[in-house]
Formats: C-alpha cells, structure tokens, sequence
C-alpha cells in the first residue's frame, strides 16, 4: 500500500502550478487510478496463491496451470508499467500524466475479473473526463 500512495506525496511538476498553488489532479483521475492500481495489486496476489497453491501431482502437463502462470505473468506486467507510471507522474504535466493513465488503460486487455475490468475503465474515464 506504501508503493501506490508513495506517488502522491512527490511534488508535482513545475509547470502544475497557478499563483504559487499546486494544481492537484482531479479527484476523480486520483481515485479511478488508486482503484486500479489497488485491483491490479489484488489480481497479482491472487493469482501468485493460485500458482502457488496449484496442486502439485498434475502440474507439469497441466494447460490450466499455463494459463495461470502466464495470467500471472501478465498481471505482474500491469503493475510494473503502473510502478512506471507512478514514478513519471512527478515529471510530466497534469495533462500528460492523464493521457499516459489511459493509454495504460486502453491497452489493457479485457479480463474476465469484473473489478478490475470496472477499475480500469474508471481510469479511462477520468482520465478523457479529466481539465488540461
């Protein structure tokens, strides 16, 4: 949890500021991206217990377990690239920050897991939805 919100508290970029004022982003960007992040998190432990937790006398010749690992795999991307972009968010302005969300979001396949399905179209709302 320390990793997703770490990203908040690193100052903004320069060129985000009015009158001495940081422009924070949107409320809506913030939370649609926390709640993916958050989901992203919970794919990645859940899927690692199943992996884990595969029953270990049919594994070597088991589709199934493929799939899960390369599931796995696959979430484990997701959150590497969204570690990326938590780090960038510091750097880029407001408006590009959103745009680098939901260009992640959109290239997101479509997943079976209805949470995070809706998580990460939150973000690609918030983000179109979001002022530059």
């Amino acid at each position: 949890m320390q990793t997703i919100n770490a990203f908040y508290f690193q100052a903004p970029h320069p060129e985000n500021f009015v009158k001495g004022e940081a422009i924070t982003m949107s409320e809506r960007v913030a939370e649609a991206w926390l709640a993916l992040r958050q989901q992203i998190e919970m794919c990645c432990a859940e899927l690692k217990e199943e992996v884990r937790t595969y029953p270990t006398p049919i594994a070597a010749c088991d589709v199934q377990l493929t799939k899960l690992v390369e599931d796995c795999h696959m979430a484990f991307g997701w959150l590497r690239i969204a570690d990326e972009l938590d780090r960038q968010r510091a750097t880029l302005l407001r408006r590009a920050w959103h745009s680098q969300l939901r260009r992640f979001a959109l290239d997101m396949p479509t997943v079976q897991d209805q949470a995070l399905a809706s998580a990460r179209d939150g973000v690609i709302a918030a983000a179109v939805g979001s002022r530059p």
